[in-house]
């Protein structure tokens, strides 16, 4: 094992398989496939090993109590279901900040970030609270917090364990993960207030450096950022700092990693500006960008339908379900293909499954069931069930996705999309500059066009005008349209008029791209893309 590598790209806001109005800044993960998996399955070992099966044997009891808080909650949420915490021993899951009644003849496991908040509230608990309080923090408990635990030797005497998981982070399947931040760290990386630089840079840290803790030992990681970036540098000098500090305050998971090798590439939003304006109708990526998911419940995010809200019914519409092989089948791929497909693997199903047999057969008049049958049902209702529901979740999901396609303006604005960031129609012929700013316009003022929609549009033809400077930088090569004839005829206060949008929140994207862009023209030629290493 000691050659095999792990690599994660660093890109703040960027919305590969995200729409543009998603919080989530995603993080591609390559890794090799052996037995081990990847980030999802590694964070669950986490979960499962390194905490429910110790605090099962710690308080020898069958049962335990789960308590956490509302950002530790949103971390268990994206790996396990509420059914698999309860097949590990937790009997009730209950909110620290949230009135709770005393169960004194019972273990209680606390699953906390390290916050001052979320200490606050630990070290004001009621000792008789709890038999037990097994202490579990998602990353690094910092010297300050351990301090105020030490100070209340009442409650330090009933905890039985304290360890750091290092799960400070969003794992949303195999091959990536996010760090929760909105809007990517982008407005407050690139911004003008020093301040807010020094704090996201200082969250990205803390919540990579938990990512890096997961999978191997910090002494494996080898951190490479280009040098003409000063948020990738100061993420990779600050982070193997951390990896390198002594963890204080507890027992930490870092034996657990399995890999003794691995390289971290991080890089800015600007080696690649245009991904995350650009829609992709690929399934995930459509889902996610037009369509309303809950992801505030454990097991994975769920869809019930345009205009409807949970319920009993509904409460196995697991969409984006990391376990389900249709799911992991189908995600990757364009809508209209899934839409030919989805419905072969859902009938594959029904007939393949015994209750799903007795359930038509028992609609056939004069059809009688017999005891084999009805056995074979009985044991297989509980997976029909919850399969069923997640094969409706993604119908449901997948035709909403058309359905938008259809009426509203996504095969227009696509087109023009596709048009910018190549510079070519899809006949292959070079785009004219006049032709593409009068199809922008076009769009700009129809009403059926979001506000959304426009913004976005705005800002990618914004990237594209001035994009013949940071291109040098990331080292591709740009549109066919970053020429001088394009640049000259966009105005961005223009397109925001003729949108009829002024309002300050709604332009900030647009110009907060401007900001940036500028930045890097003044930086000057020399800002280009070359590596290197912070060991």
């Amino acid at each position: 094992m000691d050659k095999v590598g792990y690599y994660f790209e660093f890109s703040p806001g960027v919305g590969v398989g995200v729409g543009f109005a998603q919080d989530r800044d995603l993080f591609r993960f390559v890794h090799p496939q052996d037995e081990l998996g990847g980030i999802w399955d590694a964070y669950r070992r986490r979960l499962i090993d390194g905490f429910l099966k110790k605090v099962k044997q710690a308080s020898k009891a069958p049962y335990f109590v789960l308590v956490v808080d509302r950002e530790s909650l949103r971390h268990l949420s994206t790996a396990m279901t509420m059914k698999e915490i309860s097949q590990n021993g937790v009997s009730l899951i209950e909110i620290i900040d949230k009135p709770r009644e005393p169960l004194p003849g019972v273990n209680a496991a606390f699953v906390l970030t390290p916050t001052p908040e979320s200490v606050n509230m630990l070290v004001s608990e009621n000792p008789r609270q709890y038999a037990a309080f097994h202490l579990f923090f998602t990353s690094s408990l910092a010297d300050r917090e351990f301090s105020k635990l030490k100070q209340k030797p009442a409650l330090m005497k009933k905890v039985k364990a304290l360890w750091e998981l290092n799960i400070d982070f969003l794992a949303m399947e195999n091959n990536c993960f996010s760090l929760g931040l909105p809007a990517g760290g982008i407005p407050n990386l690139w911004g003008a207030s020093a301040h807010y630089f020094e704090e996201e840079v200082d969250t990205v840290v803390k919540r990579l450096t938990s990512a890096c803790r997961l999978l191997a030992r910090p002494e494996a990681w080898k951190v490479r950022y280009p040098v003409a970036s000063k948020p990738a540098e100061q993420v990779a000098k600050r982070l193997v700092r951390s990896l390198r500090a002594k963890v204080s305050g507890g027992e930490n998971s870092d034996e657990t990693a399995e890999y003794t090798s691995a390289t971290l590439l991080v890089v800015d939003r600007m080696c690649d500006p245009w991904s995350p304006l650009v829609h992709d109708f690929s399934f995930q990526a459509m889902a996610n960008d037009v369509l309303e998911l809950d992801q505030s419940r454990l097991g994975g995010s769920r869809y019930y339908g345009a205009g409807k809200e949970a319920n009993d019914e509904n409460a196995n519409a697991i969409l984006e379900d990391e376990q389900f092989p249709v799911w992991k089948k189908y995600r990757h791929k364009h809508v209209a293909e899934v839409s030919s497909q989805l419905n072969d693997d859902l009938q594959s199903f029904v007939n393949s499954n015994a209750a799903a047999k007795v359930h038509i057969k028992g609609k056939e008049p004069g059809q009688e069931l017999d005891l084999k049958d009805l056995s074979s049902a009985i044991q297989a209702l509980p997976e029909y069930g919850e399969t069923l529901a997640r094969h409706s979740a993604m119908v449901n999901a997948l035709n909403d996705c058309l359905e938008l396609f259809k009426t509203g303006s996504l095969e227009s604005i696509a087109r023009v999309e596709q048009d910018l960031v190549t510079g070519r129609t899809a006949l292959g012929d070079r785009c004219r500059s006049k032709r593409v700013l009068s199809s922008i316009v076009d769009l700009l003022m129809a009403k059926e066009v979001g506000t959304e929609d426009k913004v976005r549009l705005i800002t990618l033809a914004l990237a594209i005008a001035r994009s013949e400077k940071f291109m040098h930088y990331c080292g591709g090569r740009p549109s066919l349209l970053s020429g001088a004839s394009f640049k000259s005829r966009f105005d961005l206060d223009e397109c925001f008029d003729l949108a009829r949008i002024s309002s300050p929140e709604k332009t900030a994207p647009a110009r907060g791209m401007a900001t940036i862009l500028e930045k890097i023209r003044n930086a000057g030629t020399d800002y280009k893309y070359s590596l290197e290493s912070s060991d």
